[in-house]
């Protein structure tokens, strides 16, 4: 899946279901950090290739409150973070999170992606690369594309001794 929006929507179902199992151990600060991990690796995403286009292209208004929803989870995780296991305003702190993550993502989906699907056209499957290619470095190795221009030229398996330009994946 190398679509930009539809990758962003389905990375805001890993991260529900990330949220969702804290909701079920409450206690758990392994979890709890599992999921600040994939929060943080999504806002990375967010912040270095869809805000910067939406500001840039479409409205910087709302990119700088997309950005201000962002800062507020990032002093949530910092919160988080700074906890000991079995302290007891992992919950509380886990179920804010859940509010603000839920609300930005609401607002995200209904009004902020189809904007952006309308503006981009074609250019959303080579950004879509780019965003996976980004999560995959976030959280793990990766020799993805981390450019639009690295996502145009794709490696091939040899038969053709180079690349393939506009292959896809």
């Amino acid at each position: 899946m190398a679509h930009l929006t539809k990758f962003l929507m389905q990375d805001h179902a890993r991260i529900f279901r990330a949220l969702d199992a804290c909701a079920k151990d409450p206690n758990s600060l392994p979890t709890a950090l599992a999921a600040c991990s994939e929060i943080e690796a999504h806002m990375t995403i967010e912040e270095e290739l869809v805000y910067t286009l939406l500001r840039d292209e479409i409205d910087g208004r709302e990119a700088d409150a997309s950005e201000a929803d962002h800062d507020r989870a990032r002093e949530l995780i910092a919160q988080i973070r700074d906890l000991e296991p079995g302290d007891p305003a992992l919950s509380a702190l886990m179920q804010q999170m859940q509010k603000e993550v839920g609300e930005h993502v609401d607002h995200e989906e209904s009004s902020v992606l189809p904007r952006i699907h309308e503006h981009l056209l074609a250019r959303e499957w080579d950004l879509g690369r780019i965003a996976f290619g980004m999560r995959q470095d976030l959280l793990g190795d990766s020799d993805r594309p981390k450019s639009l221009a690295a996502a145009r030229t794709v490696p091939n398996a040899g038969w053709t001794g180079g690349s393939v330009p506009n292959a896809g994946w």
